[in-house]
């Protein structure tokens, strides 16, 4: 059923500021020259040139953040992959947009416009769409406002709730809870998120589903890639964020630690989460003195300058990181020695690797502890890090042991798809 077009005082705001201070500025940003502003009208143009739905047929809008959502998006396509369905997919980031449309699967992939009421209701009136899902926790308000005031229906997956976010929606309640109040259905990932999503939503709206991500994990590939020319074995540090790499290189260069590892002819391949760092890291490993190579140098290189003495592989581009856990015997989750939340730990769990984090794995809470208590390990400290590192070095079985037991139980938990799967079918009848 459609939608009044009635306003709450929240939403009158929101929508006055919306027209009144931010619209003018954008479009001032849309007539000026330079890079920044050049990006921005490419923003647009790939939101108001989208082909519209063939006659008869049913959308389904997909959004998402950035790269992560893309690849649940596309696990999501293929769930409502249907004759007469098509799929639209908008992502924040260019990034995620260059991801989205290697995938193929979408009937077209656009940048979300900025969240003012006529941006998105020229796109929801271009391709109509039946239902809106809104992946992990990228809200905004006029969107999901405007889909439902075109009949549409709205549903959260994989929906996730760190602590830092509801600390801060809590300071001003308001804006989540109108957001939250237009969703027909809220998919949580874990029994945490649904706790911290229910002081912004009604109760009856909200459902534990799991984590999609148990679902989506990579198969073992076989194509031949750059690690099966290298001697030695690897460990992968893995999305490491601003100042956490300098805590585990600090750890990586006690005398008794590197010793070990050109002994055994183990490197490091060091990927920071995101790539826009790989200068900053490369300056701090010239500081530390440390030899190492980036991965897209040794991939063009000759077999000779392939087997240089460096110590560390500079992981410097993007859809790598499956193929590092591949060629690895153990891993190190980032973004846990510092205070971000950790990053998803269940890609380095699927290569069966014996994995480590830091203490600080806020995002992923329950998987976390789910695995620590199987063996994954959870350190206070780099020095920590590389402590089980070394004992995985020296006892290679264990390793090897402890990454087999965290796969199996990884197994127990890949069951979600086909409730995703129905809850999309029931909003759609």
């Amino acid at each position: 059923m459609m939608m009044t077009r009635s306003f709450t005082l929240f939403s009158f705001l929101y929508t006055s500021l919306a027209y009144l201070l931010v619209a003018p500025i954008l479009f001032l940003c849309a007539l000026l020259p330079g890079k920044r502003f050049k990006a921005f009208r490419f923003r647009l143009r790939t939101c108001f040139k989208l082909s519209p739905p063939p006659a008869g047929s049913e959308t389904v809008w997909l959004h998402g953040s950035s790269v992560g959502e893309v690849k649940i998006a596309t696990r999501m396509a293929g769930l409502l992959k249907k004759d007469d369905r098509v799929i639209y997919l908008s992502v924040f980031t260019r990034t995620g947009y260059s991801e989205a449309k290697k995938e193929g699967v979408f009937t077209d992939v656009f940048l979300l416009p900025p969240d003012i009421p006529f941006c998105m209701k020229s796109i929801v009136q271009k391709i109509h769409p039946r239902l809106l899902v809104v992946i992990e926790s990228d809200f905004w308000l006029s969107m999901i406002r405007e889909v439902k005031l075109n009949g549409g229906k709205v549903v959260l997956v994989n929906g996730r709730m760190s602590e830092k976010a509801t600390r801060n929606h809590l300071r001003f309640p308001y804006y989540l809870k109108e957001i939250l109040s237009y969703f027909d259905r809220c998919l949580m990932r874990s029994k945490l998120d649904a706790e911290r999503i229910r002081f912004f939503c009604t109760s009856e709206k909200i459902e534990i589903t799991g984590n999609i991500k148990f679902d989506m994990l990579p198969q073992p590939n076989e194509r031949k890639h750059f690690f099966d020319k290298v001697n030695g074995r690897f460990i992968t540090l893995a999305s490491t964020r601003d100042g956490e790499e300098e805590l585990l290189l600090n750890a990586f260069q006690k005398s008794e630690t590197r010793r070990l590892f050109k002994e055994k002819q183990v490197r490091i391949l060091l990927a920071p989460r995101h790539i826009s760092r790989i200068r900053e890291v490369e300056e701090l490993l010239h500081r530390k003195s440390i030899p190492y190579a980036r991965l897209s140098t040794l991939e063009v290189a000759s077999e000779k300058r392939e087997e240089k003495g460096y110590e560390i592989i500079l992981i410097d581009r993007l859809g790598v990181l499956s193929a590092c856990y591949q060629h690895s015997f153990a891993a190190f989750i980032g973004g846990s020695l510092v205070s971000k939340g950790g990053q998803n730990l269940l890609e380095a769990i699927s290569a069966s690797l014996p994995i480590c984090f830091g203490n600080d794995m806020a995002n992923f809470h329950e998987e976390a502890g789910y695995f620590e208590k199987l063996g994954a390990k959870r350190c206070n400290s780099a020095d920590e890090v590389f402590a089980h590192f070394l004992l995985w070095i020296n006892e290679p079985a264990k390793a090897v042991n402890l990454g087999k037991e965290l796969y199996a139980a990884l197994q127990k938990k890949r069951h979600v798809s086909k409730q995703y799967a129905e809850a999309f079918e029931k909003l759609l009848r």
